[in-house]
């Protein structure tokens, strides 16, 4: 009775034996024997490499980048200028937010004004098949700076100066359209000294009503 030999080796086997065959998957077979070799395993696995190599130098190449020239701003995609948006005022890079405010599954830009505060400005939408960056009336509506959460939700915060009162205000898209979805009111009670927050919600015609308060930290 032939006895079947399992030898793994580091490279291609070469057989004498004219019964061998290939099966493809990196087994050699005979009657008399079975090589198993990895060099077509490696060979995969380079091939895969590659192509997650390649993959992730093309989203470096679609990096989102800008240049400030003046009352104007460039916008690049990797080294390539792709945009120049026109602006009545001189913003700050740095201050440039970048985020999905419309959910479509691109970024999206938000531009500050030049003012002492960061929190207002301008929306910029991605169009991608126009490979361009437009207005969003319905963000520019609003014209604070807004935070994506994880609901799907866009969230600005309003938050007075002193330590006893501020809002949330939360968004969400419907229709094509941006509507309030959700307001949080938090303030320290002068009666017993604890922080409450009061939630208002909106009905079908947009109508805010009262939904409930709690309690969030006991007054000293």
């Amino acid at each position: 009775m032939n006895k079947k030999i399992f030898i793994p080796v580091l490279l291609s086997a070469v057989l004498s034996s004219c019964a061998a065959r290939n099966t493809g998957e990196g087994r050699i077979v005979s009657d008399d024997f079975v090589f198993i070799t990895t060099a077509p395993m490696q060979a995969a696995r380079l091939s895969e490499e590659s192509k997650v190599e390649a993959v992730e130098n093309a989203e470096e190449n679609k990096e989102l980048n800008f240049e400030v020239k003046e009352k104007a701003l460039w916008v690049y995609f990797g080294n390539e200028k792709t945009q120049e948006i026109e602006l009545g005022f001189v913003p700050k890079k740095d201050d440039i937010k970048v985020a999905d405010y419309d959910f479509d599954g691109d970024d999206d830009i938000f531009i500050p004004y030049d003012l002492s505060t960061t929190d207002m400005g301008l929306y910029y939408c991605y169009d991608s098949e126009k490979n361009k960056f437009n207005p969003s009336d319905h963000l520019n509506y609003i014209g604070h700076l807004m935070t994506v959460t994880e609901d799907n939700t866009l969230l600005e915060e309003l938050i007075d100066n002193d330590d006893y009162y501020d809002q949330t205000v939360e968004f969400v898209w419907e229709n094509g359209a941006i509507k309030q979805y959700k307001r949080k009111v938090r303030y320290v009670s002068t009666v017993d000294g604890k922080l409450y927050e009061e939630t208002y919600e909106y009905d079908e015609k947009g109508q805010e009503y009262f939904s409930g308060v709690e309690v969030i930290e006991e007054g000293n």
